[in-house]
Parts: C-alpha cells; sequence; structure tokens
C-alpha cells in the first residue's frame, strides 16, 4: 500500500507543480523575453519540486497541504507577475510605436497594465487565501479529541468523548489520586 500512497503522492505533486507554473507563468514570460528554453526549464523545476514534495510527505493529506500551499504561495504572486508582465509590454509598444504616438502608447499600456494588475490582484488574494486556508487544514487539522469531565468528581465521564475507543485511564502510582479539574468561574 506504500507505493500506491507514493505514486500518488508524487502524481498530485507533479499535478500542483504544473499549477505553479501556470500561475507563475506571467513572470516567467516577462522575465525569459521569449526564451523558450527557459520555460521549460522554469517547468521542469517547478514539477520536479512538486514530485519530491510529493515523494517525500508522510501521507496523501500532507501532500496536498505542502502542495496546496505552494500552490498558494504562487497564486498570490500573480499580481506582481501580472506587473512584470505589463511593464515589459508596455516597454516593447513604446519602442514599437512611431514617434508621434509614443505617448498615447505610453499611457495606453499604463492603463492596461494598471488594469491587468488590479485584476490579476483580485484573483490572486482571494484564490490565494482559498488556498491557503484549505493548505492550514490539510497541514494542521487531524484528528481531535473532547474529554468531558464529570463535575462532581473531577472524573472523565464514561462513553462521552468523541474518541472514546482510544481513551485510557491514567494509571497512578499506588496512593495518589487523581487531581481534581475544576470547571472555571464564571
Amino acid at each position: 500500500m506504500g507505493i500506491v500512497s507514493a505514486v500518488f503522492r508524487v502524481v498530485f505533486g507533479i499535478v500542483f507543480g504544473f499549477l505553479c507554473f501556470i500561475a507563475l507563468s506571467p513572470a516567467l514570460a516577462a522575465l525569459l523575453n521569449g526564451v523558450t528554453n527557459g520555460s521549460v526549464a522554469a517547468l521542469a523545476v517547478l514539477v520536479v519540486l512538486g514530485a519530491l514534495v510529493g515523494f517525500f510527505s508522510t501521507s496523501i493529506r500532507r501532500a496536498f497541504g505542502w502542495s496546496f500551499l505552494g500552490l498558494a504561495l504562487s497564486v498570490v504572486a500573480l499580481p506582481l507577475s501580472t506587473m512584470l508582465l505589463a511593464g515589459r509590454v508596455a516597454v516593447d509598444a513604446a519602442n514599437a510605436a512611431d514617434a508621434g504616438e509614443k505617448g498615447a502608447t505610453v499611457i495606453g499600456a499604463g492603463i492596461a497594465g494598471t488594469l491587468l494588475t488590479g485584476g490579476a490582484a483580485i484573483i490572486g488574494f482571494f484564490l490565494g487565501a482559498i488556498f491557503l486556508v484549505v493548505a492550514l487544514v490539510l497541514l494542521l487539522g487531524g484528528r481531535r479529541e473532547v474529554i468531558l469531565v464529570d463535575r462532581a468528581t473531577g472524573r472523565r465521564a464514561r462513553g462521552e468523548s468523541f474518541a472514546d475507543d482510544d481513551y485510557e485511564e491514567p494509571r497512578l502510582p499506588r496512593g495518589r489520586t487523581a487531581p481534581r479539574i475544576e470547571p472555571p468561574l464564571r
């Protein structure tokens, strides 16, 4: 069963590495300036990193948690990525414009870049927050136990916990009694 789990974790890591690449693709397009080998290398690095995170995770739930955390960080960086791409496009458009049209081209590119960055900021913030909450639930979540205590005796009430099958009464040395648990004063 461990091999099947490892294969699933690696596949999930590869998928999330590809999704991180998609989220970071505007920044890669701006920084690499049309270099296809660089984008292929960035894709390979992110996919291999995702596969390694999946492989070294202790469970499928943890693999999903770490993968969602990486995706959340990539999506939160989406406005910065879009701003880099808008700046690159504005410079290229200004360089390609005629001498009399440079002012209008720069103003138009600035407005378009602002709108794209604003839209990416809204999308990045909300999706990043959702992915971050999912990641934290998967990474920090787990089995919780609630034990009810009888006020009169200060002992655990029998059969009144959510994880009753796991509970063992504490064993104390001879002559000692369990401490009495008092409810908080109101």
